[in-house]
């Protein structure tokens, strides 16, 4: 399953980079960066809050 969403958010990041720029491309890496920024820090976070709650 998380090879499929893998694939698919790959695709769907090299469509945007394409359709952004009308005159060249946009890197994938960078969609991908910016996607992927937000929610590993809202994973990271939700992370230690679930560590704090587990420790009381």
């Amino acid at each position: 399953m998380s090879g499929l969403l893998g694939a698919t958010l790959l695709l769907v990041a090299d469509t945007v980079g394409r359709l952004v720029l009308a005159s060249g491309e946009l890197s994938v890496g960078i969609v991908l960066s910016v996607i992927g920024a937000p929610i590993f820090i809202f994973l990271a976070r939700s992370l230690k809050r679930e560590r704090a709650h587990a420790q009381n």
